[in-house]
């Protein structure tokens, strides 16, 4: 397969407001409202931004792959949506989070279904990050994500954790009420000797949901 086109993130920004201008016209018009008091969409004033790959017009029902372009590296051009409280870069092709400092007001993250191998980075937003949507990557290892102490979902599923001691650094997350880690070889091993559920209701006292399910804790 040949290597997949990218596009600056600065680019992939301007994207986003072009198409949410145009989805915003077409919102209006469906309702019968006038769609010419629209105002032109700004992704530095915008609280909810998605940053999916580039892509071109369908041909026949799908988008052919080698004309799709991908975010290659979250660069600087992120301190320039301070106002976002949602961001959604997933679906890209991003190896390291980065660059995150500027966005103090950043409540969700998602950034499944890229080459992310570590959450190094993830610190900046610390304060401020209530859920965390990672699934899909290359994640091995959890100990960044313990000053995150407003976290309240993270979602991590299909990634590379294996050792329980790395689960257990999820207690110092502090508002962690939901997990979802199915696919992680921790899971899988534990789940086919039927103890998955029993070890993580032990080992993080707090959670409430566990794979989409309610986790019941023993008295």
């Amino acid at each position: 397969m040949s290597r997949a086109s990218t596009i600056p993130l600065k680019d992939a920004l301007k994207v986003f407001e072009a198409k949410e201008y145009e989805r915003r016209i077409d919102e209006k018009k469906k309702k019968g409202e006038d769609a010419g008091d629209v105002p032109p969409v700004k992704a530095a004033e915008e609280k909810h931004v998605k940053l999916w790959p580039a892509l071109p017009k369908l041909q026949g029902n799908q988008y052919p792959f080698d004309t799709m372009r991908f975010i290659e590296r979250m660069d600087m051009s992120l301190s320039g949506i301070p106002q976002v409280e949602r961001l959604s870069l997933s679906s890209n092709i991003i190896e390291k989070i980065q660059n995150l400092n500027n966005l103090r007001c950043l409540r969700i993250l998602s950034l499944s279904r890229n080459m992310i191998k570590s959450l190094a980075g993830i610190e900046a937003v610390a304060d401020t990050l209530e859920q965390l949507f990672i699934s899909n990557n290359y994640i091995d290892k959890l100990r960044n994500l313990t000053q995150c102490k407003k976290l309240q979902v993270l979602y991590i599923n299909w990634n590379y954790v294996r050792d329980i001691n790395e689960v257990q650094k999820l207690e110092e997350c502090t508002s962690l009420v939901e997990l979802g880690m199915i696919g992680n070889p921790i899971e899988v091993k534990h789940s086919e000797d039927g103890s998955w559920r029993d070890l993580i209701g032990k080992t993080l006292t707090k959670l409430k949901r566990l794979d989409n399910k309610t986790l019941l804790h023993e008295e």
